[in-house]
């Protein structure tokens, strides 16, 4: 699978779940941008898509992710934005590094 540009829409922001990784925003529009996932999670460092026939990938969020995901889940304003996914290439998706 090659790079796919994904797009967190209003759509997907008015659908999402807060602090549920699997029907936040990001993992909806996941969805969207790769069809036929039989899995996806999204949390502020690391996401994790599988299809229905392949073992499940661990992707670094890229720093965009990890932002709207912790303003989303809090509760304060997180916007529609694009970013990158790049499958093939796990550990070249952006880095993020959390605070724990």
């Amino acid at each position: 699978m090659t790079a796919v540009t994904v797009a967190v829409t209003a759509a997907h922001i008015s659908q999402g779940t807060p602090s549920d990784g699997r029907s936040c925003p990001v993992a909806l529009a996941i969805r969207d941008a790769i069809p036929g996932l039989a899995f996806v999670s999204v949390g502020p460092a690391c996401i994790v898509i599988a299809a229905a026939d392949a073992p499940s990938i661990a992707l670094d969020a890229p720093p965009s992710v990890g932002t709207f995901v912790i303003a989303f889940d809090c509760g304060d304003p997180a916007p529609p934005f694009t970013f990158t996914l790049d499958p093939d290439h796990p550990g070249e998706n952006e880095h993020i590094e959390v605070p724990f």
